[in-house]
């Protein structure tokens, strides 16, 4: 068994094992876009969605002029890949926007994410 796989297994089981500190959130992507001439609107022809566990972390205060929340958010990088082909994720009904990627080492990733209100 190769050490990637062995980290992969015991990242898995970590997750696990936080219990309710790990959320299961839908990562949503935008596929094609097309223009409808007749309603006169970009319409999204498709949509990918995957579940993945995801841990919130750092909050911080929204800024006076915005009311803009900002997290991070810890996920394991091979089952969401490249954070920046999706565009929002939801958890609990909640849409976030997902910003930039912090950290990525190939294993796990922590990236911005954006709730405005």
């Amino acid at each position: 068994m190769s050490y990637a796989k062995i980290i992969d297994n015991n990242l898995t089981r970590a997750f696990n094992l936080v219990k309710d500190l790990a959320e299961s959130a839908s990562f949503t992507r935008k596929g094609g876009i097309s223009f409808d001439f007749e309603s006169r609107e970009v319409v999204n022809t498709t949509t990918e969605t995957i579940i993945v566990k995801v841990i919130f972390m750092d909050e911080k205060k929204p800024s006076k002029d915005r009311n803009t929340k900002e997290r991070q958010i810890m996920f394991k990088t091979q089952d969401v890949g490249d954070i920046s082909l999706y565009d929002t994720f939801t958890v609990n009904n909640i849409i976030w926007k997902i910003g930039s990627s912090i950290k990525n080492d190939g294993f796990i990733s922590i990236a911005n994410v954006y709730l405005e209100g």
